[in-house]
């Protein structure tokens, strides 16, 4: 038995026995020898006993071969006529055109799924079936054959019963009889729906790879692996190297390269044809205008139709390469950075240090690392401090500002800090990045300026300009409401200059220093038998040998009485520098009988002094209105050769106090404020030398100096990247001068300052005393990029035709209108109508004497732009350094 049969043939007699019926097998077996084989067809049937059961089997069995060759020729002829049929579906056709009749094969009918008789054979019926969008070309088909006598041939769509839409391809020739007339057209139709949609999604499928390949972000280019030219490219890479699509198909290699990197790349490309390497690999390309750049190439090779090809994928990192070097330069920068920087996850766990926080700290990275920033706490910071500051940066926003902190060793550090959330690209804090600037140098120099500006460096005493502010607070918080009086004596140390001359400045200084010393203790005993309620006992240093006390609650008599008391207490004191009696000339004044400033008491109690001196030393004289007229012109003149002297010595410096921007909490402008050191290196208010410099005509000098130091400070700035502005003040009586115009002009070329980053300040009553001559002078500086403000807004004549006319850039609010606003509505009125007029101009509001958060608040209600005060900062001699 054939192998092929054996397994059926096996199974079907299993059948039959399990059946107990008779049954037919059929299956091969090759004779013996020749190995012929031959089809067999047994039948068995089985014997049934006398019981009824079957008890044997006998079959008969017939050769069948002939048969089953001519059922297998006949089953191959008959699938080769079904096969012709189904791959040519062409059927033929003929057109009477004498009688329009029309006659088509079988296949025709089946192409168009009809049965013959559902089929008028006319020419007009078969236009029927042609799809209507078809018609017209069928119909100027034929005609154009018959007119000019050629072959017709056309594929069109025809539209099936069903609706199905078929391609048909149809061939024909035109017959015509003696005369010429055309009498029969005879052709063929094949249906060619599967090609055509085969053509149709080639097509599609190749505008689809071309759109897709073109659309692909990263250049690809398809090289020849034999000649090195690129054979296909897409659009991405002919914008990259500069050269159209058509330019590139007559390229190769070597054009897009650098010749001096030819070498190596062709020994890659056959190692990779080779198989010895997989190509990705960063390369310079040369642009067709001659400029490089890299890109990141990975590379394929191909073998097409027999030929071998290496498929390019070029993406341009060329930016890439350039942040890779910004971001090593920015981690050589933070390395070596002389501020501390650290990093630290979304929990505050220290993930990186620089060098500069292991020197500063004490702590080493492999310490830090996976800890606490707590580590560096001082405990001198409050548990609501380190929480304002974590409710910031968890919100997204950088905080800013000092704090003291303490190194591994437990010693204290001040470090000005920038704490900054670092997000990903969906938005989510991931780390936070702190930078410290060590400021311990700068904090305790600050601390020292702070003290120094309050107080006498030699005696500890207050200074001069403390007195003052301490007198005028006594002034206009407790006497205008009580109706008390006081007394305030100038003291001078008789023939002081001599013992300077002859003792030494050193032994002056000691005798000073004692002289504080025995004011001090004389004053502790006699505070205790004046009115508690009147405010204590004040003691300054004004300079040299100059001292003032202030006595509360006392009127001329007891004035009188304190003064002897003082006077008789100096002439027994003994310094141990001088063997000597030392004594000391009293000027004194009550208030309010001589005055009711400070300003007048200190002008007439010096005028009462000079006279003391002049009469008769170790002498107490109240002023008188003798004293008066005489005293004016020696303090003006004293006041006068102070301040030339200063401008010679250059001991006019500008200090700096901060605007806040409101909407967004940072501190974008400084204000310049005039400041004067004195010989003793005090520092001197505005308000003691700005009447008598305007009157003396030195306060354009003051203006220039002060301008040109802050101008070499914006520029300074400006190389840190801090590009803040700096609002200068011009005085009122050098508006309009051309020489301080040009002057302006020339040092913001020479220092370099940005002008765009440069206010001048100007006041609302100054400006308007005249228009035309301001107009012209703001203008002018307007120019070259500086901008303008104007200060005491709402003081003066206030009228919004003014901010027209000067078009200013900002004004300030006079603080008259800002300290009590949160109480007075109708300073609330006039301070939003000054800031709806002046967004409508484009005129940005800066609002002054901001002293604490209650009103800061209500300005950001408001819409105010900026705000200036000492809840916001108090002038000082610098700028905070980011």
């Amino acid at each position: 038995m054939h192998p092929d049969d054996l397994i059926l043939a096996r199974a079907t007699t299993m059948e039959i026995i399990n059946s107990g019926a008779p049954g037919t097998r059929t299956y091969r077996i090759r004779r013996n020898g020749s190995g012929e084989e031959v089809w067999i067809e047994d039948r068995i049937v089985p014997e049934i006993g006398d019981q009824g059961a079957v008890v044997g089997w006998w079959g008969a069995a017939r050769d069948i071969t002939d048969h089953m060759k001519m059922l297998e020729s006949l089953r191959l002829q008959t699938a080769r006529l079904s096969e012709s049929q189904r791959i040519a579906h062409l059927g033929t056709w003929e057109w009477d055109m004498t009688t329009n009749e029309l006659w088509w094969s079988d296949e025709i009918y089946n192409i168009f799924g009809l049965r013959p008789g559902e089929f008028p054979a006319t020419y007009d019926a078969f236009l029927e079936r042609v799809h209507p969008d078809d018609r017209t070309l069928v119909r100027d088909g034929v005609d154009r054959a018959i007119l000019d006598r050629l072959p017709y041939e056309l594929a069109h769509r025809i539209l099936l019963s069903d609706g199905t839409v078929l391609f048909v391809q149809e061939k024909a020739n035109v017959r015509y009889d003696m005369t010429g007339r055309a009498v029969k057209m005879v052709g063929t139709v094949q249906d060619i729906t599967t090609r055509q949609r085969m053509e149709d999604a080639v097509r599609e499928s190749e505008q689809r790879f071309r759109a897709i390949f073109n659309s692909v972000h990263d250049g690809i280019l398809v090289i020849d692996a034999e000649t090195r030219r690129f054979f296909l490219a897409n659009e991405t890479i002919s914008a990259m190297l500069g050269y159209d699509l058509r330019e590139l198909a007559n390229l190769g290699i070597e054009d897009v390269h650098p010749a001096e990197d030819l070498p190596s790349l062709f020994g890659h490309l056959d190692k990779l044809r080779a198989g010895e390497v997989t190509a990705v690999s960063e390369l310079r390309l040369r642009r067709r205008d001659g400029s490089d750049f890299y890109a990141d190439i990975g590379a394929t090779p191909m073998t097409l139709n027999n030929r071998s090809y290496i498929i390019g994928v070029y993406r341009d990192i060329t930016e890439q390469k350039k942040s890779m070097e910004e971001l090593r330069m920015l981690s050589a920068v933070i390395e070596h950075s002389v501020n501390v920087v650290f990093i630290t996850d979304r929990d505050g766990n220290i993930e990186y240090v620089n060098p500069t926080f292991e020197r500063t700290t004490g702590w080493t990275k492999e310490e830090a690392i996976g800890r606490n920033p707590r580590i560096l706490a001082s405990g001198k910071t409050t548990r609501a401090e380190y929480e304002e500051l974590w409710n910031i940066i968890s919100s997204g926003r950088t905080w800013r500002g000092a704090f003291q902190n303490r190194k591994k060793d437990g010693q204290y550090y001040w470090g000005n800090s920038v704490v900054t959330p670092i997000s990903n690209e969906k938005g989510e804090i991931t780390h936070f990045l702190a930078v410290q600037e060590d400021i311990t140098e700068r904090k305790i120099a600050e601390d020292r300026l702070q003290y120094l500006a309050a107080y006498d460096e030699l005696t500890g005493l207050l200074n001069r300009s403390r007195f003052m502010e301490t007198l005028q607070e006594w002034i206009g918080h407790h006497a205008v409401y009580t109706g008390e009086r006081g007394c305030l004596l100038i003291i001078d140390i008789d023939d002081f200059k001599y013992i300077n001359e002859t003792r030494g400045h050193a032994a002056g200084d000691e005798i000073i220093k004692q002289m504080g010393h025995h004011l001090q203790s004389m004053l502790a005993g006699m505070e205790s038998s004046l009115r508690k309620e009147a405010g204590g006992i004040r003691l300054a240093r004004l300079g040299g040998d100059e001292f003032a006390v202030f006595l509360p609650g006392l009127e001329a008599a007891s004035g009188q009485e304190a003064a002897e008391r003082l006077r008789a207490s100096i002439e027994r004191f003994r310094p141990v520098e001088l063997s000597a009696p030392l004594t000391a000339s009293i000027g004194a004044v009550v208030y309010p009988d001589n005055g009711s400033t400070v300003k007048e008491l200190f002008t007439k109690a010096d005028a009462a002094l000079y006279r003391s001196k002049r009469l008769a030393k170790n002498q107490i004289r109240f002023f008188r209105a003798e004293d008066h007229d005489l005293e004016y012109a020696h303090s003006r003149l004293r006041q006068k050769e102070s301040i030339q002297s200063a401008i010679a010595e250059d001991r006019f410096l500008p200090w700096f106090q901060p605007i806040l921007r409101i909407s967004d909490g940072v501190v974008s402008h400084y204000e310049a404020l005039a400041r004067l050191r004195d010989q003793d290196g005090k520092i001197v208010y505005p308000a003691e030398f700005i009447d008598a410099a305007e009157a003396f005509g030195l306060i354009g000098t003051i203006d220039r100096t002060i301008a040109e130091k802050t101008m070499l400070l914006q520029r300074e700035c400006a190389k840190r990247g801090q590009h803040l502005h700096f609002g200068m003040n011009l005085s009122g009586k050098e508006l309009g001068d051309e020489e301080l115009l040009a002057y302006l002009q020339q040092k913001i070329s020479e220092t370099g300052a940005d002008p765009g980053n440069l206010i001048f300040e100007i006041t609302e009553t100054a400006a308007v005393h005249d228009l035309e001559r301001a107009r012209k002078f703001i203008n002018s500086l307007k120019s070259t990029g500086c901008r303008f403000s104007l200060d005491d807004f709402g003081v003066g004549f206030t009228s919004f035709l003014y901010l027209r006319e000067l078009g200013v850039d900002y004004i300030k609010i006079d603080g008259s209108f800002i300290r009590n606003l949160p109480h007075s509505r109708n300073d609330q009125l006039f301070v939003k109508a000054i800031i709806d007029v002046a967004r409508g101009m484009g005129i940005k509001t800066i609002a002054e004497f901001v002293e604490n958060e209650e009103i800061l608040n209500m300005l950001r209600g408001l819409g105010v732009d900026y705000a200036q005060g000492y809840f916001i900062g108090k002038p000082m001699s610098g700028i905070l350094r980011v």
